[in-house]
């Protein structure tokens, strides 16, 4: 008789319930978002893998470049090895034949 409702008391219980209930709503809904983020780090995971592959296959190429530029500088001083071999060895049988000349 006191002018507080007879259900008053049973409110602030229902409320906590409600609320109980929304979280466990939240939280439900929050465990496919979870799985979501989890299956994205593993594909970013899996992306810095491929770059690291990727930057490693770079320098292999890079190296692979020098390699070969090496390669065709080396292939330049044969060559040039070559002529010379040949321009001396015109010149030994110029003089070969001169000196078989006066034999003759």
């Amino acid at each position: 008789s006191s002018g507080i409702p007879a259900e008053w008391p049973l409110r602030p219980g229902s409320h906590l319930i409600s609320v109980m209930t929304r979280l466990m709503l939240l939280m439900t809904q929050g465990i496919p978002l979870m799985t979501k983020l989890m299956s994205l780090m593993t594909q970013l995971k899996s992306l810095m893998t491929l770059l690291s592959l990727m930057t490693q296959i770079i320098s292999l190429m890079t190296q692979l470049i020098s390699v070969m530029t090496h390669l065709m500088s080396l292939r330049t001083k044969l060559m040039s090895l070559m002529t010379h071999l040949l321009s001396v060895k015109t010149r030994l049988m110029s003089i070969m034949s001169h000196l078989m000349s006066p034999m003759n």
